[in-house]
């Protein structure tokens, strides 16, 4: 690797910039860890559920050794704000993270080929499911999937990652999604809230299987 590297900022990453952040980094937690980049809004394609923005094979590496957590490091480093990552980096030091799979009680369905209802009870875990559920479902995890329940930063324009609105002050309104397979109204009632899918081909097993991740009885 050469000695100095420029980010899309402009910013030069020195070897000692890019080595004293790695040992910072090495030095959380797994759950610290992930949370930082979720923070940073880097988020790798094929996370679990358990994790928000890494796979397990990253942090292992990240982990495993000072060489192979620099390279990791540098990915985030060249796509993120140097000042940026060493902020997120001293919040997430001063969290005790858990990243439990979001769960809630599924109230009702009614469902045929071209299209399902699922209603829910309104309660902040909702939020949640929807971040995770979306991405099983072949929803790209871009801002609005992943701030979907977060307040905005009108000035950054983007979701404040680490904050969530309250649920009950959404209320008789529709949240839209849409991708190549589906169709996705998410109707906020007064107490109860309505998943509605739409899709062309039968995809009733494809929707099932994926919120048997968050249901609980």
């Amino acid at each position: 690797m050469p000695k100095n590297l420029m980010n899309e900022f402009g910013e030069e990453i020195t070897q000692e910039k890019l080595t004293e952040i790695t040992r910072k980094i090495r030095k959380l937690s797994k759950m610290q860890i992930d949370e930082l980049w979720y923070l940073c809004e880097f988020i790798i394609k094929g996370h679990p559920l358990n994790l928000k923005a890494l796979r397990e094979s990253d942090i292992k590496n990240i982990k495993k050794s000072l060489n192979s957590a620099k390279k990791i490091v540098l990915n985030l480093l060249m796509e993120t704000s140097v000042n940026g990552v060493e902020v997120n980096l001293e919040k997430v030091k001063k969290q005790k993270i858990t990243n439990k799979i979001p769960q809630i009680k599924l109230l009702s369905i009614s469902k045929n080929k071209h299209r399902s209802e699922y209603s829910f009870p309104k309660v902040q875990e909702f939020f949640g499911v929807i971040r995770s559920l979306l991405p099983l479902l072949g929803f790209e995890e871009d801002g609005y999937i992943v701030g979907f329940g977060r307040p905005w930063d009108e000035e950054m324009e983007a979701p404040i990652w680490d904050k969530e609105d309250n649920i009950l002050n959404y209320s008789e309104q529709i949240n839209h999604f849409v991708n190549k397979k589906y169709s996705v109204d998410i109707v906020f009632f007064s107490k109860t809230i309505h998943l509605i899918f739409n899709y062309r081909d039968d995809r009733q097993q494809e929707i099932s299987k994926a919120l048997d991740n968050f249901i609980v009885d």
